[in-house]
């Protein structure tokens, strides 16, 4: 079964600071809340360490093999990645707001999997990206 969604996140800083964070998936691991560590291999694929919160403190840790692959547009990333056995694409427009001074991401999701486990992915991606982004925001107004 698939399950596909879009998200939009407004980043008060320059393309080019967005576009390098989602175009090396270490630095976009440092904003990302349950990222622990991210291994990069050849050719812009990676290991991605991660844990899902449990109640009372627990995490369960589990790790994945991604990928990143650039669009045919410069502003086009896409990630690719499978994940306790869900399909996981990431697609992450991005675009500059002269006026506003902004980055605006426009991320399309699509998920494949086991039904069960669809709505709760959704709902885990959603929640972490839109956590993520608000962190690279606020990181960069800090220096």
């Amino acid at each position: 079964m698939k399950k596909n969604f879009t998200l939009h996140h407004v980043v008060p800083l320059a393309l080019d600071q967005v576009r390098a964070t989602l175009t090396d998936m270490r630095i976009f691991g440092q904003y990302h809340p349950v990222m622990e560590k991210v291994v990069k291999h050849k050719d812009e694929n990676y290991t991605v360490h991660e844990f899902s919160p449990l109640p009372l403190g627990f995490k369960i840790r589990f790790q994945y093999p991604a990928k990143i692959l650039l669009g045919p547009l410069p502003n086009r990333i896409c990630y690719k990645a499978i994940a306790q056995g869900m399909d996981i694409s990431l697609d992450f427009q991005i675009e500059y707001d002269t006026r506003q001074k902004q980055t605006v991401v426009t991320e399309l999701v699509e998920l494949g999997g086991f039904f069960l486990f669809l709505w709760p992915l959704a709902r885990t991606i959603e929640k972490c990206h839109r956590q993520l982004f608000d962190n690279l925001g606020k990181s960069h107004q800090k220096n």
